[in-house]
């Protein structure tokens, strides 16, 4: 049975460092968001502010 690549392969391939870079942290934080609800410091720090007046 032949073997797919990865549909996602080409696409990163055309990136530059600097994109490859932004990429890389949009899936971390979706991966997160997805494992414990939130994605990224701002998040956590929004999701559990508090008031300290």
């Amino acid at each position: 049975m032949p073997r797919r690549g990865n549909p996602c392969g080409g696409m990163a391939e055309g990136l530059s460092a600097a994109q490859f870079a932004e990429l890389a942290s949009a899936v971390a934080a979706r991966r997160c968001r997805e494992e414990v609800g939130i994605g990224t410091f701002d998040e956590a720090a929004d999701a559990w502010a508090v008031d300290v007046r």
